[in-house]
């Protein structure tokens, strides 16, 4: 079955505005609170977004939008000098079909709490990335729909 999509926004602290989208079932009335209503602490879109905040220094903006609902939060800019440039990128496979891969690129990743000093490699079982990883494991899916599993995280960016 094809994927639907989400896509969140987050803003540094220089006002830039920019985000990362991941594939989700297609929502059905069965399904639809559980990757839309953050209001749940238990919900998964809840649980992808705390995680998410974790690892990153900037801040949630603008909207969460999903293919059935869309949520507004705070556009306040973060205290942190947070910098969309610098990116938490998440490479994952299709658990059905291996050889499909994906990836997904979180911008504002805080290096210090998610680094390592003289690499840019990330240890997927560090507690906030750990955390993430099945956050998004649950939440997300492949782009034909099959579950996914994260096998590496790295920081990714450029100097500007």
């Amino acid at each position: 079955m094809p994927a639907a999509q989400m896509k969140h926004s987050r803003i540094d602290a220089s006002g830039e505005v920019n985000g990362f989208g991941l594939f989700t079932p297609v929502l059905t009335a069965l399904n639809i609170l559980d990757y839309t209503d953050s209001t749940t602490p238990a919900t998964l879109l809840s649980d992808l977004l705390i995680a998410v905040d974790g690892v990153t220094l900037s801040e949630r903006y603008a909207t969460s939008q999903s293919a059935l609902a869309e949520q507004v939060f705070d556009g306040s800019l973060p205290a942190q000098p947070a910098q969309n440039e610098l990116r938490l990128l998440i490479k994952y496979n299709d658990t059905v079909e291996p050889a499909l891969k994906g990836r997904i690129e979180i911008p504002g990743v805080d290096a210090v709490a998610v680094g390592t000093a003289g690499t840019d490699a990330v240890n997927l079982a560090d507690t906030e990335v750990a955390a993430l990883v099945a956050a998004i494991e649950a939440f997300a899916v492949s782009k034909i729909g099959n579950p996914i599993s994260v096998y590496e995280a790295r920081i990714v960016g450029r100097n500007s």
